[in-house]
C-alpha cells in the first residue's frame, strides 16, 4: 500500500484534540477494510465487514477527518466530519452466510459520519448481471439495531435466478418451489434486503421477480410452462402473484399464487386441446378425442412439495369417441374431478367422472417412477379403497363394447402389475353382436388378461396376450362353451360406438363348442383372424356339424357402415337332418347338397343380414325326395316342391308332385341382390319329370315371382294307353318304337305355370296348354 497524508492536529490538555486530516491511498485490499475501521465501530458491524467483504482492489482511497475528537464519532455529521471514499474493482461481497457471493463488483465504498454506503455500478451473481446496487449500514457506532440494507436489480438467465433462490433464504420464502425447477429465458429481479447484524439468519426480504417470455420446466410439481410473462411479489414470509400469463399444453393459461396459513396456494386455469392428451394416454385412446376444454387446477405447496392438488373440468368443448360410458359430444357438460394428496411415500388419488365412475388409487415412487400400489375403480357407486395390492375394477355398466376397445389396447395392462375385474353389464358387444345381462370377471398379472364371461347367450373365457415382436398387437384367444347370436332380416342400424382403429386389433383365435344362430344349433365353430389395414381378415371360419360343414373366409370392415365380403362353401351330407335342425322336419327325404359362391352383407361375418345380402352362388343337390308337407310350414321348400300344381294339370299326374317329388339332381346359379334371389337356370331332374324355373324369390318378404316349365316323363303312360286302345301288340309296338327312337313321346308334353304370392299361400297360374310337337 502506498499513499499520501497531510493535515493539522491541535492538542489541548485534557481533550483528544482537534484534527483536520486529508489522505489518499493506492493499491489497497478491499478484504482488509475492517482493519481500518475505528475502534468505536460496534462489534457486529465490524464482524460483518471482516467476514463478508471477501476481496477487491482499492486503487483510489480518499479520506478526510476533521473536528473535535472529543465528539467522535460524529453522528449525523455534527461537531465534525469523517469521509472515506474507496473506489473498488473486481470486489466480492457476501450479504450473509446463507446468501451466494456477489462478485465482479465495480463501484464505490463510502463512509460518511457514522454511515457506510456501497454503490456498485456493475456486479455479477453467477452469470446474472447486477446493476444499481446499493448497500447501506446506517450507523456503524450506535450498537442499536445495526443492520445492512441492500437494494438493487438484476437481469439475466432464468437458471441463475433459480440457482440464487435455491442457495439463499429466498428458497424459504418461495417454500421450496424452485428446488427442482429448471428454467431458461430471461428474468429480472428487484430486491430489497435488510440484514439485522444481531441475527443474520432472519433477513427482511421484499422483492419482485419479473418473468420476461420465459420457458420454465418443473418435473416435480408443475408441468411445462412457456412464454411466462408477469410479476411475482415476495417478502420473507409470503408470495403473491395475479394473472401471470403463460402457455400450458400449448395453449394460453393464467397463474395466480399467494401464501396461505399453512401452504402456498397456486391457481391455474387454461384450455386443454385434445391433441395434447397423447402425453398421458395411449395413442390409440388419445386419438378418440377432439376439440378442447377449459380446466382449473388448485395446488397447495408445503416445503416445495404439494400437499394437495385439485383438478376440475366440465369437459365442455371436447368430444370423445370412446365407447360408453366415456363417449360424449362436444357440447355435453360432464364433471371431471381429480384430487391428489401425499400419503406415505406416494400419493392418494381420488377421481370421479360425473356419477358414473369413481376411483381411489394409492401410488408410490420407485426409482423416479410412479407405480400403482393398490386402488379401486367403481362404476355406478362410490369406490372403496382395497387393502389388497393391485387394482380392483367393479360395478355395473349399461354397455361394454369389446369390439371398440380391441383397437385401443395391446393386451398389456398399461403399467398395472396386477388387476382384478368384476363387472356386470346389460349389454356386452363382441364381433358385432350384443349379449344381454353379462357377468365379466378378469385378472391380469401385468402381461396378459384372463377373462371369464357368463351371460345370456355367451359362456366361456378369453385370454388377451401382450404385444410381442411376433404379434405387435397381441393375441386374443377365446374358448366358449356357448355362443348364441341373433340375426334379423332388417338392415343393421349404425351403432353409436363403432370399432376403433382396426389396425390395432390383436390376432384372433376362437373355438365354440355350441354355436347358435337365432336359437338354431349350428355346431362347433372355429375362427382364425387378424387385422389387415382397415379391415379384419378371417382366414378361416369353419362350422362343423355331423350333417354339414361350412367353410368360409371373409374380410370384415366394421367402420360406420360395416361390411363383410366372404367366400363360402357349404357341404350338406344329410339334407333331412340339416333341414330338421332349421325347423323344417319331414320336408326332404335323403339327399345331399353343396353351395359355393361369394357374397357380401352389411353386418358381421357371423350374422349375415338378409336385407343387405348380395352375391352369386352355385347350388347342387342329388338323390332326394320332397315329402308331402304343409306349405305353410315348409314355406319356400313347399313352393319348390310344386305340390300345389297337380290340380292345375290337364292330365292327372297327381302322384308326380302331390305325393312328393323325387329328384336325381338339382342345379342352379343364384344371383342375390339385397336379399332377392334371381335365377335363370334352376333345374330339377327326377324319374317322373324335369322342372325348369326362372324368376325371383324375395327372402325379406318371403314372396316369389317364378315361371316353371314342367315336362312329365310319360313314355310308359303313352304305351299303356295304346295297349288299352289297340291291344297288347299295339302297346308293345309303341313302347318298342319310342325306346328305339330315344323316347320321342317323353319330350312332347310340357306345362308352364306362373307362381306368385307368399310362400305360405302361393298363387299358381297356368300360362299355356300342353302341345304336341
Amino acid at each position: 500500500m502506498s499513499g499520501t497524508l497531510f493535515g493539522t492536529y491541535a492538542w489541548q490538555p485534557g481533550t483528544p484534540g482537534v484534527i483536520d486530516l486529508h489522505g489518499m491511498l493506492l493499491n489497497g485490499n478491499g478484504a482488509a477494510t475492517a482493519h481500518y475501521m475505528p475502534l468505536a465501530v460496534q462489534q457486529p458491524a465490524y464482524d460483518w465487514l471482516r467476514e463478508n467483504l471477501l476481496s477487491g482492489k482499492a486503487d483510489n482511497v480518499q479520506f478526510h477527518l476533521a473536528g473535535d475528537l472529543a465528539h467522535y464519532p460524529f453522528h449525523n455529521d455534527k461537531n465534525g466530519q469523517l469521509s472515506v471514499r474507496i473506489m473498488v474493482n473486481n470486489a466480492s461481497l457476501r450479504p450473509a452466510p446463507e446468501f451466494p457471493v456477489i462478485d465482479h463488483i465495480n463501484g464505490m465504498v463510502e463512509f460518511a459520519g457514522t454511515r457506510m454506503h456501497i454503490h456498485a455500478n456493475t456486479a455479477q451473481l453467477y452469470r446474472a448481471k447486477l446493476s444499481n446496487i446499493n448497500a447501506d449500514i446506517p450507523d456503524l457506532f450506535s450498537g442499536i439495531n445495526e443492520k445492512l440494507v441492500i437494494n438493487g436489480e438484476a437481469g439475466g438467465n432464468a437458471a441463475d435466478f433459480v440457482n440464487f433462490a435455491n442457495h439463499s433464504p429466498v428458497a424459504k420464502v418461495l417454500d421450496g418451489l424452485t428446488t427442482h425447477l429448471q428454467a431458461t429465458g430471461n428474468m429480472k429481479l428487484l430486491l430489497n434486503l435488510t440484514l439485522p447484524f444481531h441475527d443474520l439468519n432472519k433477513p427482511q426480504i421484499k422483492g419482485r421477480l419479473l418473468f420476461i417470455n420465459d420457458r420454465t420446466l418443473a418435473s416435480d410439481v408443475l408441468p411445462a410452462m412457456d412464454n411466462i410473462a408477469g410479476t411475482l411479489n415476495f417478502t420473507e414470509s409470503s408470495i403473491n402473484a395475479d394473472n401471470i400469463a403463460l402457455r400450458l399444453f400449448g395453449r394460453p393459461a393464467q397463474l395466480a399464487c399467494q401464501t396461505g396459513p399453512n401452504a402456498t396456494l397456486i391457481d391455474l386455469h387454461g384450455k386443454l386441446p385434445a391433441t395434447d392428451l397423447a402425453q398421458w394416454l395411449p395413442a390409440p385412446i388419445a386419438r378418440q378425442f377432439n376439440g378442447s376444454t377449459n380446466w382449473q387446477a388448485h395446488i397447495q405447496l408445503s416445503h416445495g412439495k404439494f400437499s394437495a392438488i385439485d383438478l376440475n373440468s366440465n369437459l365442455t368443448g371436447m368430444a370423445s369417441n370412446l365407447p360408453a360410458p366415456f363417449n360424449k359430444p362436444a357440447n355435453q357438460s360432464i364433471a371431471l374431478h381429480i384430487n391428489a394428496q401425499p400419503a406415505g411415500t406416494g400419493n392418494l388419488i381420488t377421481a370421479s367422472y360425473d356419477d358414473v365412475i369413481h376411483a381411489l388409487l394409492m401410488t408410490s415412487a420407485h426409482n423416479g417412477k410412479t407405480r400403482l400400489e393398490r386402488g379401486t375403480i367403481s362404476f355406478g357407486s362410490p369406490a372403496q379403497l382395497s387393502a389388497a395390492p393391485g387394482l380392483k375394477i367393479n360395478g355395473q355398466l349399461d354397455s361394454i363394447d369389446t369390439d371398440s376397445w380391441l383397437g385401443m389396447m395391446d393386451g398389456g395392462s398399461q403399467g398395472i402389475q396386477q388387476a382384478d375385474v368384476d363387472l356386470t353389464t346389460k349389454q356386452f358387444v363382441l364381433l358385432g353382436q350384443v349379449f344381454n345381462q353379462v357377468h365379466l370377471q378378469a385378472h391380469t398379472n401385468g402381461k396378459n388378461w384372463q377373462t371369464q364371461i357368463n351371460g345370456s347367450g355367451i359362456q366361456g373365457s378369453m385370454t388377451w396376450n401382450s404385444a410381442s415382436q411376433v404379434e405387435p398387437h397381441g393375441t386374443l384367444d377365446a374358448k366358449f362353451q356357448l355362443l348364441a347370436l341373433t340375426r334379423t332380416n332388417a338392415a343393421p342400424s349404425v351403432s353409436d360406438n363403432q370399432p376403433q382403429d382396426i389396425r390395432q386389433w390383436p390376432k384372433l383365435s376362437m373355438h365354440v363348442d355350441d354355436f347358435r344362430l337365432n336359437q338354431r344349433p349350428l355346431g362347433q365353430l372355429d375362427i382364425h383372424a387378424h387385422p389387415a389395414n382397415d379391415a379384419i381378415q378371417f382366414d378361416q371360419i369353419r362350422l362343423y356339424h355331423p350333417d354339414s360343414t361350412l367353410d368360409m373366409s371373409a374380410l370384415w370392415q366394421p367402420g360406420s357402415a360395416p361390411q363383410t365380403k366372404a367366400k363360402i362353401h357349404l357341404t350338406v351330407n344329410n339334407l333331412d337332418g340339416f333341414l330338421t335342425r332349421f325347423g323344417e322336419p319331414d320336408t326332404i327325404k335323403r339327399g345331399k347338397a353343396s353351395l359355393d359362391g361369394n357374397a357380401e352383407w352389411n353386418s358381421s361375418p357371423l350374422a349375415p343380414s338378409l336385407a343387405t345380402l348380395n352375391g352369386q352362388f352355385t347350388l347342387q343337390a342329388e338323390n332326394g325326395q320332397f315329402l308331402k308337407v304343409d306349405p305353410g310350414a315348409a314355406k319356400l321348400l313347399g313352393v319348390l316342391s310344386l305340390q300345389d300344381l297337380p290340380k292345375h294339370m290337364t292330365l292327372d299326374f297327381h302322384d308326380v308332385f302331390s305325393q312328393g317329388f323325387a329328384f336325381d339332381n338339382i342345379s342352379a346359379t343364384l344371383q342375390l341382390n339385397h336379399g332377392i334371389i334371381d335365377s335363370h337356370d334352376f333345374a330339377m331332374q327326377g324319374p317322373a319329370a324335369t322342372v325348369d324355373m326362372t324368376g325371383q324369390v324375395n327372402l325379406n318378404s318371403q314372396t316369389q315371382a317364378l315361371r316353371a316349365v314342367i315336362r312329365p316323363k310319360l313314355s310308359e303312360s303313352v304305351a299303356l294307353a295304346s295297349s288299352l286302345v289297340g291291344g297288347p301288340l299295339v302297346g308293345l309296338g309303341v313302347l318298342a318304337v319310342q325306346k328305339l327312337l330315344s323316347n320321342p313321346f317323353g319330350q312332347v308334353i310340357e306345362y308352364t305355370y306362373g307362381i306368385s304370392g307368399s310362400w305360405t299361400a302361393p298363387q299358381v297360374t297356368k300360362l299355356d296348354h300342353a302341345h304336341d310337337n
